[in-house]
């Protein structure tokens, strides 16, 4: 339950307060960055929640997996979810 109502809290973040990013601590190169970009990090069980959501479509720049390995049938997921973001 608590990552159920995580996840609808980093949802609502994207979606109606418009942050540029939802999830842990991410540090890329200032060369990775750019202004206004829109990144979606978590865990892959979370993605696997953003890929069945509302947000299917949402202009995401970036999304990124970590804590543990993301099975290949979830990154293509997101990527159909996602055409226009970096995995």
């Amino acid at each position: 339950m608590y990552l159920k109502t995580l996840f609808a809290k980093k949802k609502r973040l994207i979606k109606e307060e418009r942050i540029s990013i939802a999830g842990g601590l991410v540090v890329l190169p200032n060369n990775h960055c750019k202004p206004n970009q829109s990144i979606y990090c978590s865990v892959p069980s979370m993605v696997t929640d953003l890929v069945t959501s509302t947000l299917v479509n949402y202009p995401l720049d970036c999304v990124l997996f970590g804590g543990a390995p993301a099975p290949e049938l979830l990154v293509q997921r997101a990527r159909e979810a996602f055409p226009h973001a970096a995995l």
